[in-house]
């Protein structure tokens, strides 16, 4: 396969579209283009673009190692990455991100445009992932930005294999020059496309589909059904090689390895043992007292709940043939590269509240990690599925499902955010830009599917892009999100001070509608309830078995805003708000409910409070345009609490402080050490004594850094008072100072290279908005003066 693409890859600077089996070396491609890259420029950045941020972690890991001598560094940028980031990638040669985090930069175009004019290659992996509604819609439009903004654009696709692959080249089109011509003569529009069978998979793959009943629809009963078929399906696959089995969940993974382990002790009673066991010499000595048990009939389960040395000792087990079968969650369908003879995909449900398919691009990840080419002629998987599901996944193992784009499930946020990066455009330039767009090639070729909401009948796409370019422009108009201006006798439109806030915050259009709906002079409750019902977190459920623990915390004494019983996910969502804000340790309440529960509520709380201050910043922003001060004010200080994770007045704001965790976090506060300035004004040697910890000026160390904390002092001073037969004028002077301005007070930049901001927001007691500001304390400097009021 690469010597096919060689030639094209590294002698010309055509756009390229590869479709083939997964593990069949694409990435080599990739390589092949960065080296032409590097060989021919002297400043020119390379762009890798993968859906999740295990894919990004083992690129950067694998290229920072091969690029390295070529004086080429790799940065990667994802969600996970900061300011410090992107400004390491002013220097990098290789810059490997997200959709999402792309989305975010590319959108402040003129504020990042000294990184990303030198972008000049674009490699997209795993390409297929455009008809997954939440990450899809993300790359249709970003690559078709990148193609409109940045001139001779080189960009590399790789899928696996599909039938249209040809609409891929289509939409990423040629950037050949106009004496370029196709195979019939024509000027090419097209990318190059190559498209490989499995006969060009290193170890060719023998896929099955196996669908189970499920007549009650009860996906609870189904999971014990396929656990007890499991064995069945290893004895007539394994041929005596290993077996890696995924499941959705930990508890998952953990149950069906005991019902495998005995499976294994019935069927050797037998004498008809299945697989040889390691001699006892050969077992690991776990953590896990489980995987002690289980460990000696040769099978072993992997998780993230696992400790480090765990997940060491099973790996290598695994490697090493001490385990014959490794029943694991998605976490090894990526990175840690564990190949087996025999893949099973025991469901293809996931749990998140609620039973949903898993991603194609999950599945297709851990097909492809059946198969070892240094030992097997072959590798075999099994998907195991509900009847109703299993023409689908033949069809997909088969590579016949063919791509759709997603991107008009949420069309109306990309729309205004495209309008919003142009100081003005036109109905015709959102036509031209849908025209540009996977979307629409799709809408050629496959009508019915794309009967979208304000695009007639569809019967002609050209008549349907226009139908739906009007649709949306009613939608942005009627919730005040466009301005129109007339310029040289033309209709011109630009986005309003709506539509910024809801470009630049990037949140849904739906959770924005919600927010233009808090009425004036919102309480925090109010707020709260809003944030809850964000779009953000829709995928948040209840869990089966759940309800009874929410409500119990519900009853505890710093729930400030208890509803009246959990019935829904709303409900849970604002209890688990305000449990982490107050510092109630919920995972030990969790702990008697098992380590499922535990790891929900840490994965629920970490997108919680990822989301969250984004939404309630843009909701502030809507309060000071409507100089509601009230709302303006609840909402910055649940800004403040979300983002430290604490209430203003509790006691959890100890945690912003190095080394304190709950445990000492509850021993200060039975001190009656509540708040930073408590700390400050303590005798570092009591701090000491309080939390057992006598070594390394512990206490010396912990109460400087709340000491570095910013203390703020106000000064109101009234310059004129005027007295009239019904009012009184009163003119008043604020002065805000910064106490602790010496050498002590905290950076004015993060560790991760953010600034900090402080927030000056004045109001009347009716809650009139007098004054909002927010500046970096770089700009603060030692003391502002408000304006008169």
């Amino acid at each position: 396969m690469q010597s096919t693409v060689l030639s094209t890859a590294f002698e010309t600077k055509s756009n390229i579209v590869v479709s083939a089996p997964t593990s069949s070396g694409k990435t080599v491609i990739f390589e092949i283009a960065i080296a032409r890259l590097l060989y021919t420029t002297q400043q020119q950045k390379a762009l890798y673009l993968a859906p999740t941020k295990g894919l990004c972690s083992e690129r950067t890991k694998d290229w920072a190692a091969k690029f390295q001598h070529l004086n080429a560094p790799v940065v990667e940028l994802t969600g996970d990455s900061n300011a410090l980031g992107l400004a390491s990638a002013k220097d990098a040669r290789i810059i490997i991100s997200t959709p999402e985090k792309w989305d975010y930069i590319t959108r402040r175009w003129s504020k990042n445009d000294h990184i990303l004019r030198h972008i000049k290659l674009l490699l997209i992996d795993e390409v297929h992932f455009l008809r997954e509604r939440n990450r899809g819609p993300c790359l249709e439009v970003l690559v078709s930005r990148m193609k409109d903004k940045v001139d001779d654009l080189r960009v590399i696709a790789l899928s696996a294999t599909v039938p249209n692959a040809d609409d891929i080249a289509e939409w990423v089109g040629s950037n050949a020059t106009d004496s370029d011509i196709d195979e019939c003569g024509s000027p090419k529009t097209t990318a190059d496309l190559f498209t490989f069978g499995e006969t060009y998979r290193p170890c060719p793959l023998r896929k099955y589909v196996y669908g189970y009943a499920n007549p009650e629809g009860d996906y609870w009963k189904l999971e014990g059904n396929l656990n007890s078929r499991i064995m069945q399906i290893i004895q007539e696959h394994a041929n005596g090689r290993p077996v890696l089995i995924f499941a959705p969940m930990r508890k998952s993974a953990s149950n069906a390895a005991e019902v495998l382990a005995n499976e294994f002790d019935r069927l050797c009673e037998a004498r008809n043992r299945p697989w040889d066991p390691p001699l006892p010499s050969m077992t690991a000595n776990y953590d896990d007292p489980n995987l002690n048990e289980l460990a000696p009939r040769g099978v072993a389960y992997h998780h993230a709940g696992l400790s480090p040395r765990d997940k060491r000792l099973v790996e290598s087990a695994f490697l090493e043939g001490r385990c014959f079968v490794l029943v694991s969650t998605s976490s090894l369908a990526v990175g840690v590269n564990l190949p087996a003879y025999l893949v099973i995909i025991r469901g293809t449900k996931l749990y998140q509240g609620q039973w949903t398919e898993m991603d194609d691009l999950d599945i297709l990840q851990m097909m492809g990690r059946a198969g070892r080419p240094q030992f097997d002629r072959e590798g075999v998987c099994v998907i195991m599925t509900e009847n109703n599901r299993k023409d689908y996944y033949v069809a997909m193992a088969r590579g016949e499902t063919p791509i759709e784009s997603t991107l008009h499930l949420s069309l109306i946020e990309h729309v205004n955010a495209e309008i919003g990066q142009r100081e003005s455009c036109s109905q015709d330039f959102v036509e031209n830009w849908l025209r540009g767009t996977f979307l629409f090639v799709r809408m050629k070729k496959n009508l019915r599917h794309y009967q979208i909401e304000g695009a007639g009948g569809m019967n002609d796409p050209e008549h349907g892009v226009q139908n739906l370019s009007r649709h949306l422009f009613k939608s942005l108009r009627e919730h005040e999100l466009l301005l129109d201006a007339t310029q040289d006798g033309r209709s011109e439109i630009a986005c309003s001070h709506y539509g910024d806030l809801l470009a630049s915050y990037f949140i849904s259009f739906k959770t924005f509608l919600r927010l233009l709906r808090v009425k004036r002079g919102a309480s925090t409750s109010d707020i709260l309830q809003v944030l809850c019902l964000a779009e953000e977190f829709c995928e948040i459920r209840i869990r089966h078995g759940e309800k009874g623990v929410w409500n119990k915390i519900r009853t505890l004494s710093q729930i400030r805003f208890p509803p009246k019983k959990v019935t829904n996910a709303t409900d849970k969502l604002s209890i688990l708000i305000q449990a982490v804000l107050a510092g109630v340790n919920v995972l030990d309440i969790f702990k008697e409910e098992g380590e499922v529960f535990k790891a929900g509520f840490q994965s629920e709380a970490r997108l919680v409070f990822r989301q969250a201050p984004r939404i309630l910043k843009c909701l502030v922003d809507i309060a000071v345009h409507r100089e509601d001060g009230k709302t303006a004010k609840d909402a910055s200080e649940l800004v403040r609490s979300t983002s430290g994770q604490a209430w203003d007045s509790s006691p959890a704001t100890l945690r912003q402080l190095d080394n304190i965790g709950e445990k000492y976090m509850q021993l200060l506060s039975e001190a009656g050490i509540k708040s930073i300035g408590d700390v400050a004004d303590s005798d570092p040697l009591r701090m000491e004594h309080l939390l057992n910890r006598r070594s390394s000026n512990f206490g010396f160390k912990l109460v400087q850094q709340a000491r570095s904390f910013p203390d703020l002092d106000l000064m109101i001073s009234e310059v004129k008072h005027k007295r009239f037969d019904d009012c009184v004028e009163s003119r008043i002077e604020l002065a805000i100072d910064l106490k602790n301005s010496n050498k002590e007070v905290i950076n004015v930049w993060t560790a991760e290279k953010q600034p900090r901001y402080i927030i000056c927001l004045t109001t009347s007691s009716e809650g009139e908005l007098f004054d909002y500001r927010r500046m970096s304390r770089q700009t603060f400097q030692n003391c502002l003066q408000a304006p008169q009021i």
